[in-house]
């Protein structure tokens, strides 16, 4: 091959003091370069500009403080989770019909998670950014669910400053970021656990920002209760989220992975736990005890007890940067996780854990955390909820634990209509005003959802 060569190109000199010149102008560059990078950072901090995946994000790191280290917890609620919704509407406000044009989506959790979790940084923004709360009206509140916007049901009772509000001290039922139509930001709206309902201005950015979210979740006809003349949904609880298809459910198989005779399989379960030491039968449980007590029945059902000679604590629940109470909730939530794992073994369960209460007592709190399968919940037949933990003066001191592995079947069962099943709920129950749900019964047979009133 023909090689031919390059000629040398010869810059021309330049003089001392070009060079500084030039050298100072390069300085000049880079500081506004990283100025700008620094105050991007600061001021995007919830919209994902300075995502650590892209090269800004990067760059941007070098101005962030270190974060502390946090256990690796998969808990609902923790920062980078979806918030733990179990059904989502979203709404662009009332047609020249008058009727709103709102889409919705419930019992069906493949089509809800990616939306909750696409949605949840907007959440995030609007807790953390929450000023104080001013008290509406239930009219107020419908107001606010016809207007431009996103709720999410969170079906049980979730402390806001779990969820990342620090000046808020309710625990919510529901979550809507609205727009009131004029404003520039969103407002954060929420019911409580007790049915009251509350506003907060936030900073979520509307035009260009959240509503460009929610542009593509086109109307579906999902309605709520409050919105139909028709006189069967009179007895439902006003915010009962309605569809016009009536839901598909799947049938669903709670199965064993462990075999509790076995001496190995209930050591996965123990070591689970925290216990390390060995166990003994007495008539339909073990029971291993280290000071504390841990005792597993038949069923797989975990019943603990602290012990006040024990030298340190088994289940501490302080947690820096965040409240007591939400320490609490985390704590609660990996022992519920971690026995579940454990219970399962190799397979994975599609029951999700869901906070379904907290209250507040002397010492403490009591915590309680439930199965859904859907969005549905699982009930059990004692009426007790799946799990229990009793937190005392830094501590879970008590727990009862009923670990399941649901796997989905291949079959689907047909429930009624909304409609229908309004109007059996009201010819049983005809002077009470219900909320209607679909539950399962926790069951080793086939589980089918079934309605209920609430």
């Amino acid at each position: 091959m023909d090689r031919r060569k390059l000629r040398a190109v010869t810059l021309p000199k330049r003089s001392r003091g070009r060079r500084l010149l030039e050298l100072g102008k390069d300085i000049l560059i880079v500081c506004l370069i990283l100025s700008a990078v620094y105050l991007a950072a600061r001021s995007q901090l919830y919209t994902g500009l300075a995502s650590e995946g892209t090269l800004f994000g990067q760059v941007a790191g070098f101005f962030r403080s270190e974060p502390e280290e946090v256990p690796g917890d998969v808990s609902p609620g923790a920062a980078g989770e979806a918030i733990p919704a179990v059904r989502l509407a979203v709404c662009h406000g009332v047609g020249d019909n008058g009727t709103p044009i709102r889409y919705g989506v419930q019992y069906d959790e493949e089509t809800l998670q990616p939306i909750t979790a696409a949605l949840s940084s907007y959440f995030t923004e609007g807790l953390a950014s929450a000023s104080g709360p001013e008290e509406l009206t239930a009219a107020q509140w419908q107001e606010a669910l016809c207007s431009p916007g996103v709720c999410l049901d969170l079906l049980g009772a979730v402390p806001l400053d779990y969820l990342g509000a620090d000046g808020l001290t309710e625990s919510a039922r529901r979550l809507a970021l609205v727009w009131d139509g004029s404003s520039t930001t969103a407002d954060l709206c929420y019911q409580t656990a007790e049915g009251a309902y509350y506003r907060c201005t936030t900073t979520v950015t509307w035009k260009g920002y959240l509503a460009d979210a929610l542009q593509s979740y086109t109307d579906n006809g999902a309605r709520y209760a409050f919105e139909m003349d028709d006189v069967a949904y009179d007895r439902l609880s006003p915010e009962v989220l309605l569809l016009p298809d009536a839901p598909e459910s799947t049938i669903y198989q709670a199965v064993r992975p462990l075999d509790l005779s076995s001496p190995d399989d209930r050591a996965a379960l123990e070591n689970a736990m925290g216990f390390r030491g060995s166990d003994y039968q007495v008539p339909g449980e073990w029971v291993i005890r280290e000071d504390d007590e841990l005792r597993i029945a038949s069923d797989g059902t975990m019943h603990y007890e602290a012990s006040e000679s024990r030298p340190e604590m088994r289940y501490p629940t302080s947690g820096e940067g965040i409240s007591a109470r939400s320490a609490a909730i985390t704590t609660a939530y990996r022992l519920a996780q971690d026995a579940v794992a454990a219970w399962c073994g190799s397979s994975e369960s599609d029951g999700r854990i869901i906070l379904s209460g907290v209250t507040e007592t002397e010492d403490g709190w009591e915590i309680t955390l439930d199965y859904t399968l859907d969005g549905a919940q699982v009930l059990f037949e004692d009426g007790r909820p799946a799990m229990e933990f009793t937190v005392e003066k830094g501590q879970i001191t008590a727990y009862t634990i009923r670990p399941r592995c649901y796997q989905a079947t291949e079959h689907v069962s047909r429930v009624l209509s909304e409609r229908l099943a309004a109007a059996a709920l009201e010819s049983l129950r005809p002077r009470e005003q219900l909320e209607l749900l679909l539950f399962y019964e926790d069951s080793m047979n086939a589980m089918s959802a079934q309605w209920g009133g609430f």
